[in-house]
């Protein structure tokens, strides 16, 4: 049941430009989550709504991320809040969580829609052998984070992969060809499948990111025959 707490910052950095990562602490009591969902942040009389990006391990603490949008009242409120200040919660809400299925899956995001991504494949990814792929579309290179993380999880997990897609980046030298593409996630998804000979319908998909970016794609899946039921999203 979702329930009203309060939450102390514990850390708190920059991420990339406009990216805040925070971590907080629940001193009263514990949260109970399912991988995908959300939380509500209360600031005065205004109500927003942030994915949990961290996996369930931990009942007492919890990490979200952060876009920052100028003059956004909660955005103020994440640029000064300090390590060791309060933050009102009410949650967690959503059905954004993964199946029971034996079907493979693969998650398409963009932007901090990868929070609630994030928390799914850290909890799913030692309970299964099934084959998780993520495709993870950002403006260019100085807008990557979790880089080092998740290739330690390709390195730890070979059911594991990810492809990092730079839809503005023009110079990719220094890069990790295995690892970062040009383009948008719904056309590097494509070229995979067909590079490894796959059939787009045998996986289950799980797409978060702006409105726009989550109906192009699934639209796209719909249109290429994947099951409606195969295909779970959250709208940022």
């Amino acid at each position: 049941m979702p329930k009203e707490f309060k939450a102390k910052l514990i850390e708190k950095k920059e991420l990339a430009p406009r990216v805040l990562f925070l971590k907080f602490f629940i001193e009263r009591g514990e949260l109970d989550f399912i991988p995908g969902q959300f939380l509500q942040l209360r600031v005065e009389d205004k109500k927003r709504y942030y994915s949990i990006a961290s996996p369930p391990k931990d009942k007492k603490t919890f990490e979200l991320l952060v876009k920052l949008v100028e003059g956004g009242v909660t955005s103020t409120f994440f640029e000064k809040i300090k390590i060791g200040e309060w933050a009102n919660f009410f949650g967690p809400f959503g059905s954004f969580t993964i199946r029971s299925t034996d079907k493979n899956k693969i998650f398409l995001a963009t932007g901090t829609g990868i929070a609630p991504i994030r928390s799914q494949i850290q909890s799913f990814l030692p309970k299964t052998s099934l084959s998780l792929v993520l495709f993870w579309g950002l403006k260019s290179r100085k807008d990557v984070y979790f880089f080092e993380e998740l290739k330690k999880l390709c390195e730890n997990f070979p059911n594991f992969s990810f492809l990092i897609c730079l839809d503005q980046e023009q110079n990719f030298e220094g890069l990790e060809e295995k690892y970062f593409a040009k383009g948008r996630v719904q056309e590097n998804l494509l070229k995979f499948l067909k590079e490894k000979n796959l059939k787009i319908g045998d996986f289950e998909y799980y797409i978060c990111g702006v409105p726009e970016m989550v109906e192009e794609v699934k639209n796209l899946l719909l249109q290429k025959g994947v099951n409606k039921d195969s295909i779970i999203f959250e709208k940022f």
